[in-house]
């Protein structure tokens, strides 16, 4: 099970929360060493790319609150919560899919009735490519990252294009340091 500690009863929180997951042991891995050739031409994993700080909000807030907390926070998901526990994912997609282009209220409509939630989950330790993969199957944008139990962050579509660049980046740089040698 997947909790975040959000304090008890009295203690004012009203279900709206910024979470900065902790990431121990996870070794960010910026690009392969120039003197690795068989380093170079392998695909690096989504360590540097997970996003930590997410939004999370509960599940019996309305599609509204979500969707300006995201505003507020320019994020393009929010993981929505219940007793402390992740039980699903809201996105943009969701927000024009099941609530405004089936001309329903936001402002009436509760979360828990439109969230994604079976949430797609990888790991650290996956590549880009897996990731993109596991998008393209799962028609998503978005995927949560966890090491085993432990969740530690979400990756987006555009964080996994930007390590496919990165990559292809340092290849294209140690092939052209292999020819120019």
């Amino acid at each position: 099970s997947w909790s975040f500690d959000e304090g008890g009863a009295d203690s004012g929180f009203d279900g709206r929360r910024r979470y900065a997951a902790p990431v121990p042991g996870i070794k960010h891995r910026l690009g392969p060493p120039a003197s690795n050739r068989k380093e170079a031409a392998m695909a690096w994993n989504i360590a540097s790319k997970i996003v930590h700080r997410v939004v999370t909000i509960d599940e019996n807030h309305t599609v509204l609150d979500a969707a300006t907390l995201m505003a507020e926070e320019f994020v393009g998901s929010a993981l929505i919560t219940s007793s402390s526990k992740i039980t699903g994912v809201f996105t943009e997609r969701d927000l024009m899919m099941r609530v405004v282009g089936r001309k329903r209220d936001p402002e009436n409509v509760k979360i828990k009735d439109v969230m994604t939630k079976n949430m797609v989950t990888v790991s650290p330790k996956d590549t880009a490519n897996h990731c993109l993969n596991l998008m393209k199957e799962h028609r998503c944008r978005h995927l949560l990252v966890f090491d085993n139990e432990e969740f530690i962050g979400i990756v987006s579509l555009r964080d996994m294009v930007a390590l496919l660049m990165e990559e292809k980046e340092a290849l294209i740089a140690y092939l052209h340091q292999y020819i120019s040698s």
